[in-house]
């Protein structure tokens, strides 16, 4: 993976670079002969897997040793481009406009550059209006990766710049297979998605608009994670196995009511959905028991419970998770139930913790029989072992 301080550096006068490598490669302090130049009559072939182990700093001095090498280690150095920054008020976005410029300035390298990586953080409120120049750069840098397998953008710009700028219009990605968008303050998502029929994994973090997609869209999409609305636009009709939902916290109640919505609509997937992972917002108990009538070929199951909902149960953590048992026979094909992500205070685990839940994994699998793993919120990971026998693992 390229980040894009090694693109900046690679910009640096070729001149320059060669004299600080061959001071690097023949100090005058060594009493033996340097070693003898490579052999660059090796085919290229044998160059790219040589170089393919190489951190980027040295890709870079390798880009002046000779003009063919240096095209070599040049497709490695942009076939994964990443760039993180964060960006203080009236800050201009200097790397993501460096790294636009560079790619523009080696057009012959399309072909190479298969991900795209793209995060911005903010340390303000106050975005400055001049981030559109760099976003429309960024947009039309994007429209030349025509060989592009996997791009995440992670912008940041949803509370800002939403509906204001469209960088998507006038994409034609026919290669993309992973997209991840999040704060990218478009609103053409849904016409991208329906020219985009090569889209395998599709992350939509925090879009709250609606999607409109069209019946032969996306084909081929076998993992979706954004918001339950969002979800209940893209999962049916196509063959989606894995579903994550986000949410925020903050809009809890909200969140429950919209999963239980958008559950008899996700149900419509083409294919089984066998991993289901709830880990991003809260959910209840009473809501487990709704996905169990209608996910109950689920696989994996990865959730965060809302515990302080069900304080009734008893004063220790451990033991609320007793309502679970009559909830896991509904699933027939379970085999990893994954509470790593529920938050629980270390006062809540009991000091005879692993006793209790070696407990909880005897009643769960006694109606559950396809249950093999449990990972518990103490994090305390248990397996099967020998003559189906619960262990713990860590």
């Amino acid at each position: 993976m390229c980040d894009v301080a090694w693109i900046l550096s690679a910009e640096v006068s070729p001149i320059a670079n060669k004299s600080h490598v061959a001071e690097l490669q023949y100090p005058t302090s060594m009493a033996f002969s340097p070693s003898p130049l490579p052999d660059v009559s090796l085919p290229n072939e044998t160059w790219t897997a040589v170089f393919e182990s190489l951190r980027s700093s040295d890709l870079v001095s390798v880009t002046c040793v000779s003009r063919r090498l240096g095209a070599i280690a040049e497709r490695i150095l942009y076939s994964e481009i990443q760039v993180c920054e964060t960006i203080s008020s009236g800050q201009f976005p200097c790397k993501t406009d460096a790294c636009c410029k560079a790619v523009i300035r080696r057009l012959h390298l399309v072909e190479h550059i298969k991900h795209l990586h793209v995060r911005w953080t903010f340390c303000s409120s106050n975005v400055a209006w001049h981030l559109k120049s760099v976003l429309f750069n960024l947009s039309n840098t994007i429209r030349t990766l025509a060989f592009l397998e996997s791009l995440d953008l992670s912008l940041g710009l949803s509370t800002y710049l939403l509906g204001e700028i469209d960088i998507l219009r006038q994409w034609r990605l026919p290669s993309l297979c992973h997209l991840s968008l999040s704060g990218v303050g478009c609103t053409a998502v849904g016409g991208f998605l329906n020219r985009t029929p090569s889209i395998q994994h599709l992350k939509l973090l925090d879009y709250r608009l609606s999607i409109v997609l069209l019946p032969g869209a996306l084909p081929t999409l076998s993992s979706f994670c954004g918001p339950p609305r969002i979800a209940a636009s893209v999962v049916p009709g196509r063959p989606v196995q894995y579903l994550a939902l986000s949410g925020h916290t903050s809009e809890q109640h909200g969140w429950l009511e919209a999963v239980r919505g958008a559950m008899p609509t996700m149900m419509l997937s083409t294919a089984p959905i066998r991993y289901l992972d709830l880990s991003n917002s809260s959910v209840t108990l009473m809501l487990l028991r709704d996905i169990s009538e209608f996910f109950s070929d689920l696989e994996v199951l990865k959730v965060r419970f809302a515990l302080r909902h069900a304080l009734h149960f008893s004063s220790s953590g451990i033991r609320i998770l007793e309502g679970l048992t009559h909830i896991l026979g509904s699933f027939h094909r379970l085999s990893t139930l994954d509470m790593s992500s529920t938050n629980i205070s270390m006062n809540a685990l009991a000091h005879d913790n692993a006793t209790n839940e070696l407990s909880l994994c005897h009643s769960w699998s006694g109606v559950c029989f396809s249950l093999k793993r449990i990972v518990f919120p103490s994090k305390n990971e248990w397996l099967i072992g020998e003559n189906y026998m619960w262990v713990l693992s860590n």
